[in-house]
């Protein structure tokens, strides 16, 4: 009877944990700060290993293996032409080049690094965030711009991929 008892509450629990991972979510996230030491713009950019893996295997035909022992040897190059294309970053209007400084992997993420040096004060920061749409329309990219003593955070959108900060 004991038995019973256990197999009706699993029973009863069981539809709720088939949704636990029914729902992938398609985030990443973006940390843009302006030093004022450094006199550069410098992005911090985390984004899920495998949704940025998929991406850039479709869309430059290649088998990157993102974070594993046999990563592709030009995964750095592919990443770097990935954000250039992708990632726009705008000082004071301009849009400004920056160089892909490289990656490590944490807990899942790729995290990328991205630096515009020799860069003066700027008055505005815009940023275009166009990561993952390709391939996952829903994809919510969060954007964290931080220079001087403001700090402003936006959620960018497939339809609404551009924030603007003013300094």
């Amino acid at each position: 009877m004991h038995t019973l008892k256990k197999i009706s509450v699993l029973a009863l629990f069981l539809p709720l944990f088939a949704f636990v991972n029914a729902h992938k979510f398609y985030v990443s996230t973006s940390n843009v700060r302006y030093s004022e030491k450094e006199k550069a713009v410098q992005i911090i950019s985390r984004v899920f290993a495998d949704d940025l893996e998929k991406t850039i295997d479709q869309r430059y035909g290649i088998r990157s293996r993102l974070a594993t022992p046999k990563e592709d040897p030009k995964a750095d190059t592919y990443l770097e032409r990935y954000y250039t294309d992708k990632f726009i970053v705008k000082v004071d209007g301009k849009t400004k080049k920056f160089r892909f400084i490289g990656k490590e992997y944490k807990e899942g993420m790729i995290v990328s690094y991205l630096e515009i040096p020799d860069t003066p004060l700027p008055s505005s920061l815009e940023i275009e965030n166009r990561l993952l749409y390709e391939t996952y329309p829903e994809q919510q990219n969060i954007v964290h711009i931080r220079a001087k003593n403001i700090r402003k955070s936006f959620l960018l959108l497939r339809d609404d991929d551009h924030c603007l900060l003013n300094l």
